[in-house]
């Protein structure tokens, strides 16, 4: 359009100067510059007009990003305007790859970043040159500026954050895998392209899904579409004290040549377990506590080797800690387990939960006290890496956090998982849902009196355009 038009005047000009009639000339003498001024001007303007629309747009998502990156960086200014320039030049790479594209969008653009932590704010100010097609006074202008400002609007709780930073599928459904993380967050801090990955029928729904690195899975298989790039959160559990280990109060220490074989390490042995369709206990190497077709009440303490609950067994945790050192807690066959202000602490080799698929698991953390607010609490200091499943098609309640710093917590079931909990949140190594299981992650937390575990409550936060 613009070199129509200066072609057009171009013409116009050569046209008036080549006619030799006197009234032409002087006509054309006297209304020439004006006629120039007013078409060069209006295009001069529309001009502006386009490059100023393109860099609000840019501007408006800058903002958007810095402002996002404010509430999740901790402070990292830096990284903030890092992020606001990063945004804008993806811009421009984009646009230079458009073909006919005009050449005063191509130029290079100044971004400043204002950040206001009072008001939880992000001013971001583009400026960019402009090309002097029309060099006439009054409509000159070298350089085209815009603004824009994101705040933060109200917060948004966690519901899961998987630690891991440097393998993919930190956070991964299959086949038709449901997570619903109602009104909270989703993270992962893995930097792989692979972070989050939901395939199949999988579907991954919260208020916010963020990924340090990358995701995997189309539009039907999140809601929303996960944020990338996402800076890497800290264990927001990491100064949380763990309980005291004492001496064994119930079973013994396991024969370093017995040790038992469920939850053993993750790497490429999730499958040859599944394929048996359970992780199970091999129970002759067992040197725990065993309660087998009984209905009984169990009281906190060490168990040294584990505890296997099987059988039909009908189980009641009284109030207080359980914890397994050195061996499972399984729940098997057909029996249940039912445990109000109940924290299990998890330390050493073997250490890890399983409850199978026809079990009835029914558990709520402390209300105060060490443990308050942790349902699952593994030791930070083992060196093991292991698997704590849930296979169980009747574990409707888990009030409280499930806490795995250096494990995986696999599930695999056939009906909704946790969903009549108050709320439960998930802080593990790795999040592994497989085949069918829906996941359900409530944030009610007015409806019970276990407290909520600090850094849970309130994590991040919602944004909007203020500017």
């Amino acid at each position: 359009m613009l070199q129509f038009l200066t072609h057009h005047i171009k013409a116009l000009l050569h046209s008036f100067t080549a006619c030799r009639r006197g009234n032409i000339a002087i006509i054309t003498a006297l209304v020439f510059p004006v006629i120039f001024v007013v078409v060069g001007g209006g295009i001069e303007y529309g001009k502006i007009l386009n490059q100023k629309g393109k860099m609000q747009g840019y501007a408006d998502r800058a903002a958007v990003a810095a402002a996002k990156e404010l509430s999740l960086s901790q402070g990292d200014n830096a990284r903030i305007v890092a992020v606001a320039e990063a945004v804008v030049n993806e811009s421009l790479r984009a646009l230079k790859q458009i073909k006919n594209t005009a050449d005063f969008m191509l130029s290079d653009i100044i971004v400043k970043v204002k950040i206001n932590s009072e008001t939880n704010t992000v001013k971001v100010r583009l400026t960019q040159a402009t090309l002097e097609d029309f060099p006439v006074n009054g409509f000159e202008l070298e350089t085209v500026s815009v603004e824009a400002e994101a705040q933060i609007v109200g917060s948004l709780n966690l519901c899961v954050i998987a630690l891991e930073e440097k393998k993919g599928k930190a956070i991964f459904l299959e086949g038709n895998a449901k997570l619903t993380a109602r009104g909270c967050a989703v993270y992962s801090n893995s930097t792989k392209h692979d972070a989050i990955e939901a395939g199949d029928n999988a579907n991954l729904k919260a208020s916010l899904i963020c990924s340090a690195g990358g995701k995997i899975g189309g539009k039907g298989n999140y809601q929303p579409i996960p944020m990338t790039d996402c800076p890497i959160f800290e264990d927001p559990l990491i100064d949380r004290p763990a309980p005291f280990v004492g001496e064994c109060d119930y079973g013994k220490n396991v024969d370093e040549k017995k040790k038992i074989k469920t939850g053993v390490k993750i790497e490429n042995k999730v499958d040859s377990y599944l394929k048996r369709g359970e992780i199970k206990v091999e129970e002759k190497k067992f040197s725990g506590t065993e309660v087998r077709d009984d209905t009984k009440t169990l009281e906190p303490g060490v168990y040294c080797g584990g505890l296997i609950i099987a059988g039909t067994s009908k189980v009641t945790l009284n109030p207080g800690i359980y914890i397994f050192k050195n061996g499972p807690f399984a729940v098997q066959d057909n029996s249940s387990m039912h445990g109000e202000d109940v924290g299990l602490f998890f330390t050493g080799e073997t250490a890890a939960f399983s409850f199978e698929k026809n079990t009835i698991i029914d558990l709520s953390a402390p209300r105060d006290g060490i443990m308050a607010g942790l349902l699952v609490f593994e030791d930070r200091d083992t060196k093991w890496k292991g698997i704590h499943a849930i296979l169980s098609d009747n574990a409707r309640n888990l009030l409280g956090t499930i806490y795995l710093p250096k494990s995986t917590l696999l599930i695999d079931a056939d009906a909704p998982i946790a969903k009549d909990s108050a709320y439960t949140a998930v802080v593990v190594r790795s999040l592994n849902l497989r085949a069918g299981p829906h996941l359900i992650l409530n944030t009610r937390y007015s409806e019970t009196e276990v407290p909520v575990p600090s850094n849970i409550q309130g994590l991040s936060s919602n944004i909007r355009l203020t500017k």
